[in-house]
């Protein structure tokens, strides 16, 4: 599964899977994206009812939002015993968003006592993969997210970051062109961009329903100028 995450707010991560399937999730609104959060995590660590490890098997997450192809059949029926057997686990997962790992401020040593009980905590399981961490594997870990919040904050307005899972092999720029939200299909396509004080925004083409409701709105606005024009 690959991944590109674009610096436009408003775009969605985009998956994409070797069957030539397509998704989006979240979209980006500011500072490092929170899947990239949990990647932080779960590309060093391993949680097997993580997001990551579950959407690359193509979980179909209410979150994330099929662009093109179709998911497996097998794939709802699968996901849904996933969830009534490991749902908890899935929460605890969920709950380890590690972009507090990217930040250069952080000093571990003296934090460890609240670091060591938001593993216990979070992921309270017989099985925890987190409880045998010690400060020195944080340290180790947070390289990995210095490193990649470094090229988000680096990236021009616009740009793509691509990654690829499973691994934990830094995220590599691309062509947003090639990679980005603005190739998929409509109504999932960036069509264009408008430059606020905050950075770009994503402009998509209105859907089939968002059409309608325009030109309900447009009748409604002609009909109250029409009733409110003084009579000749």
């Amino acid at each position: 599964m690959t991944v590109t995450y674009t610096k436009i707010r408003g775009a969605p991560a985009v998956h994409r899977w070797r069957d030539g399937s397509a998704a989006t999730t979240l979209p980006w609104t500011k500072g490092v994206p929170h899947d990239l959060g949990h990647w932080f995590i779960e590309a060093q660590v391993d949680l097997p009812w993580g997001f990551w490890s579950l959407a690359a098997q193509q979980a179909p997450f209410a979150s994330v939002t099929l662009a093109a192809g179709r998911w497996p059949k097998v794939k709802q029926a699968w996901f849904d015993r996933v969830r009534r057997t490991h749902g908890l686990a899935m929460l605890h997962a969920e709950a380890h968003d590690g972009r507090w790992l990217g930040d250069a401020d952080l000093d571990v040593r003296a934090t460890w006592p609240e670091i060591r009980d938001r593993f216990a905590r979070l992921y309270a399981f017989d099985r925890n993969p987190l409880q045998h961490l010690g400060p020195d594997d944080v340290e180790r870990m947070r390289t990995l997210a210095l490193r990649t919040a470094a090229l988000w904050d680096a990236l021009p307005n616009g740009g793509c970051l691509l990654l690829r899972w499973p691994g934990n092999d830094l995220p590599e720029a691309v062509d947003p062109l090639t990679y980005g939200p603005s190739t998929l299909p409509a109504p999932h396509r960036i069509v264009a961009t408008v430059c606020t004080p905050k950075g770009e925004l994503a402009i998509r083409p209105a859907t089939g329903r968002q059409k309608r409701q325009q030109v309900r709105r447009r009748r409604h606005h002609q009909h109250r100028k029409t009733a409110l024009a003084p009579p000749e």
